[in-house]
């Protein structure tokens, strides 16, 4: 007997779901390693996937039973308002996993420019704007608190915020914390296009001159590649060139390469003092 048109994209959809629910369950921890921020939607939408698996099968079933291949219980209806139960629950997982991922993707995290230290002798310091390498941790967070004064600071870190906050001794300069671990102020390795946003909105907020302690470029660096990092950096210069603010990168050359480093410094500049 000729199978119908209809039964034969019956059983398309239920191949389609399952290898959908299948690829998803194979990516799923690659997927979190990058987008940890997503997991939850992630699952929302694989359980989705699942109940509507169920609920074309209830469908499936009847479609069988229409063809006449199999005999099925007459109560059709119950069978019907089971399916479509099953493809309810698929819906709403699925619009909850969605509703999450536009949630994640639009919430940001509002960086306030905010003056620690006011006005004073040390606020007549002028600082070059653009990005200035530096090659000593400790002169360059000695550098940070001297221009931080009359400028609104920002620092980016891989150390704790509570711990940079305390070693510095400042108390309103937001940190961002590069780390894999969520939360708010908290940004995952790889999300450099969010992270570069951030920055640009920082220092275009308002007409306050700002000073950024870049600190965790080898980290991203491993994380993303030198070559993004270098992309993210020039980037960045230019930003700070034209929105009047200062950023002082910490650079450990040792955990570069001679060619990065001689990359970096033909586009960067070292910043041994400023007056």
């Amino acid at each position: 007997m000729e199978v119908p048109v209809a039964l034969i994209v019956a059983f398309s959809i239920e191949l389609v779901l399952l290898v959908t629910l299948i690829i998803s369950l194979k990516y799923r921890r690659s997927f979190i390693q990058h987008y940890p921020q997503l997991e939850r939607a992630y699952d929302y939408m694989m359980i989705g996937w699942f109940f509507a698996i169920l609920a074309r099968s209830v469908f499936l079933s009847l479609d069988i039973r229409d063809v006449g291949n199999i005999s099925i219980d007459e109560r059709i209806y119950t069978i019907h308002a089971l399916g479509n139960i099953l493809f309810l629950i698929a819906l709403m997982f699925l619009l909850a996993g969605w509703l999450n991922i536009i949630n994640s993707v639009l919430r940001r995290y509002e960086l306030i420019p905010v003056v620690e230290f006011g006005a004073g002798e040390m606020a007549k310091i002028k600082a070059p704007t653009g990005v200035y390498i530096c090659n000593n941790r400790r002169k360059a967070y000695a550098l940070f608190l001297r221009l931080l004064h009359g400028r609104a600071g920002l620092i980016i870190s891989r150390t704790h915020p509570a711990q940079i906050k305390k070693e510095l001794k400042v108390e309103k300069t937001p940190v961002l914390w590069i780390t894999k671990v969520e939360g708010e102020g908290n940004i995952h390795p790889t999300r450099l296009p969010y992270l570069i946003s951030l920055l640009v909105n920082f220092m275009k907020k308002d007409e306050t001159n700002k000073i950024v302690l870049f600190d965790a470029f080898e980290y991203l660096a491993l994380e993303n590649g030198f070559e993004a990092m270098f992309k993210f950096i020039t980037t960045l210069k230019d930003y700070a060139l034209t929105n009047n603010a200062t950023v002082l990168l910490v650079l450990e050359e040792e955990f570069l390469t001679k060619n990065e480093v001689a990359l970096l410094k033909r586009e960067l500049p070292l910043i041994d003092e400023v007056s």
